[in-house]
């Protein structure tokens, strides 16, 4: 995105959506990257809006782990980023939510 940050956007069978806002880490993005998204990790972000709409986020409270398990890019040619997440995410009225065995495989272009 034009803040900088990696943005990876999925969305289950069930209609739920889950965004994460990543900011490339100071060494470079490499295997087996962790990333604590919470409060204090802002403008870095976990986000979760059930099928019925329902937005939760880190930006209001709880922890997500995500892992980049795997990246591989070359500008030009393009590449894979594979990774997990799990942890909670809180909506606007404190009600938590879980996030659990989450998984992503990305090509990118």
């Amino acid at each position: 995105t034009g803040t900088g940050l990696l943005t990876i956007t999925g969305a289950d069978a069930n209609g739920a959506n889950v965004n994460f806002l990543i900011a490339p880490p100071v060494e470079g993005w490499e295997n087996n990257y962790t990333a604590l998204l919470n409060v204090a990790s802002v403008p870095q972000a976990a986000q979760f809006i059930n099928p019925a709409g329902q937005f939760y986020s880190t930006q209001l409270g709880g922890t997500v782990t995500l892992t980049i398990n795997y990246i591989d890019y070359t500008e030009g040619d393009g590449g894979i980023v594979v990774g997990t997440f799990s942890g909670s995410v809180m909506d606007a009225l404190g009600s938590v939510t879980t996030l659990s065995q989450g998984s992503f495989q990305i090509l990118l272009p």
